[in-house]
């Protein structure tokens, strides 16, 4: 069940990052928040949700080998591939692709919601890197078309969706480490009087080199996005500068890419995966219970969830109306 309940999870990801970029002041969650969450509102109480987030975790770990679930690794923190500065855009790109992909075949193959497994055509895969890439430069898309091109089962003109995922993410990493690098160089020569900060002037200028025909408006916006990143007074330093330009888009894959709506009924059936959960936290879930049992000022809240418990009890008997059960 995990690797379906995974992309169960992408999928409420990319379709919160939508509602959060409708919001005015609206700001996304790192996919570890937004998991983290997923779980305390379905489950309700912190203790719960926690112990369920260490099962996932645990069964993560276990499966290290699977391609799926090591990138969930990855785009969640628990392995440092991407480190922190580049987690994010790692996640908001990966999240863009899937729902361009996702659009272009009109959703998944049922496959994906029963074993968390399918194949997509070729072609399409293809068109959505040709769509999302354009500044990975004309040799690593070629070379990174031709590695999923390889991945064609017996010229059946299909590839598995996890490897295809997989490579695409290794390509967009290479890509944005060589883009980093390149940005502390350009930084490094800007910075003339060799003091670790850029002044507006010396902002501006790199601006002006990357981005001609940018705007003195657009680069006051910029360095004050920056200047809010930073700690260094009135100067931006190399770490609030290299966000900022990433953000941007200049000189890096955009940090905050635009996820496409998801156009088809997510079939996720969730009993599997809450029966195996129940089953690898229920007695903890129990003890939590006993341990508020006749503490002052918690009776209210011991026989709420009490209750609750009978009642996620009785449905994992019963298997009968899911979003109830999913409260506790």
């Amino acid at each position: 069940m995990l690797k379906p309940l995974i992309h169960s999870l992408y999928c409420e990801k990319i379709e919160a990052d939508l509602a959060d970029d409708e919001e005015v002041f609206g700001e996304r969650q790192t996919l570890e928040e937004f998991v983290y969450d997923f779980f305390l509102f379905k489950f309700g109480m912190r203790r719960f949700a926690e112990a369920h987030l260490k099962a996932l975790t645990q069964a993560v770990e276990n499966n290290m080998d699977e391609p799926r679930i090591a990138l969930f690794a990855s785009l969640i923190g628990l392995e440092d591939t991407f480190g922190d500065n580049l987690i994010a855009a790692a996640c908001g790109f990966f999240l863009t692709f899937l729902s361009t992909l996702h659009d272009v075949t009109k959703g998944p193959q049922t496959s994906e919601y029963e074993e968390g497994k399918s194949n997509v055509p070729l072609q399409a895969v293809l068109a959505v890197v040709d769509n999302t890439m354009d500044k990975v430069g004309a040799s690593k898309l070629v070379e990174l078309k031709k590695t999923i091109s390889d991945m064609n089962q017996q010229d059946t003109d299909v590839v598995d969706l996890d490897l295809a995922l997989v490579a695409v993410m290794h390509t967009w990493h290479e890509v944005s480490m060589e883009m980093e690098e390149d940005m502390r160089k350009m930084f490094q020569e800007a910075d003339v009087n060799k003091d670790g900060v850029l002044t507006f002037q010396e902002f501006s200028k790199i601006v002006e080199s990357t981005a001609p025909g940018s705007g003195e408006k657009t680069q006051k916006k910029m360095f004050r996005d920056a200047l809010r990143m930073s700690d260094s007074g009135s100067r931006i330093n190399f770490e609030s500068f290299a966000e900022t330009m990433r953000q941007a888009g200049f000189l890096a894959l955009k940090a905050h890419t635009t996820h496409l709506p998801l156009r088809f009924n997510k079939g996720f059936n969730e009993w599997p995966f809450i029966i195996y959960s129940w089953k690898a936290t229920g007695t903890e879930v129990r003890n939590v219970l006993d341990s508020m049992n006749g503490q002052k000022g918690l009776e209210t809240e011991h026989a709420s969830l009490n209750t609750q418990m009978a009642h996620m009890e009785d449905n994992m008997k019963e298997k009968l109306d899911l979003e109830a059960a999913w409260m506790l």
